[in-house]
């Protein structure tokens, strides 16, 4: 570290001693991210529904208006409960063997040159 850029910082040169051989300098790693949107949302559905007699969780009420609407014919419920269950089907892209790929990399020094894979 340049030490004007020390003198910047507020540091010194003390207090920037190399860690000791297998010890961490984060020991107790980085903090998880309590307030996601993913964790909030997972919290939320399964807390009770108020509205439902039945005293469901948002997650259970929710499933059954899909499976609901997928029974009434609904093709984008049949296909999300379908995707959740079975996953994806993959889908194979078949290329003939002749096919050559260029790759356009540019440079500050070299504008615009085809370089072959």
């Amino acid at each position: 570290m340049k030490k004007s850029s020390l003198i910047n910082s507020g540091k010194t040169e003390k207090n920037l001693k190399p860690w000791k051989p297998g010890q961490s300098g984060n020991p107790k790693g980085r903090p998880r991210k309590e307030m996601s949107f993913t964790s909030l949302l997972k919290e939320a559905i399964e807390q009770k529904c108020p509205e439902d007699k039945k005293k469901r969780t948002w997650a259970q009420v929710m499933n059954e208006q899909l499976l609901k609407k997928a029974k009434k014919g609904d093709l984008q419920a049949m296909r999300l409960i379908y995707e959740y269950v079975e996953g994806k089907p993959r889908q194979e892209i078949e290329s003939p063997s002749d096919i050559n790929i260029h790759v356009r990399y540019t440079d500050k020094s070299e504008r615009g040159r085809d370089m072959p894979l």
